[in-house]
C-alpha cells in the first residue's frame, strides 16, 4: 500500500520535495547555517521559485512518461528534486548568501 502512494503522481512529487529538501541539508551539513540559506532564499527569491518550477517541470515530465507505460522510478524524482535545487540554488558560504 506504502509502495503504491509513493509510487502515485502525487507520491512522486513529494520524493522530488525531499529532494531538494536533501540538498539543503547538504547545504547545511558543509557548514551553511540556515540563516544564510533562508536570507538566500529571501534575496533570490526568483532563482528559487525557478528551481521549485523546473522541479514542478520535472516531475510533470516524468508523470507523462508514465502515461506510456513506462515503471516509476523513484529515485529518478529525487534526482530531479535534488538536481533542480542543486543548479538553481548556488550558495555563496562566504557572503553567507
Amino acid at each position: 500500500m506504502e509502495l503504491q502512494f509513493l509510487l502515485s503522481k502525487y507520491g512522486l512529487l513529494i520524493v522530488a520535495a525531499i529532494g531538494m529538501m536533501a540538498h539543503f541539508l547538504k547545504k547545511k551539513i558543509k557548514g551553511e547555517n540556515a540563516g544564510a540559506i533562508f536570507n538566500y532564499f529571501k534575496n533570490h527569491f526568483r532563482t528559487v521559485a525557478l528551481a521549485v518550477i523546473a522541479t514542478w517541470v520535472g516531475w510533470l515530465g516524468y508523470i507523462s512518461l508514465l502515461v506510456t507505460g513506462q515503471v516509476a522510478d523513484v529515485f529518478a524524482v529525487f534526482a530531479i528534486g535534488y538536481l533542480c535545487d542543486s543548479f538553481f540554488n548556488k550558495y555563496d558560504k562566504q557572503n553567507g548568501v
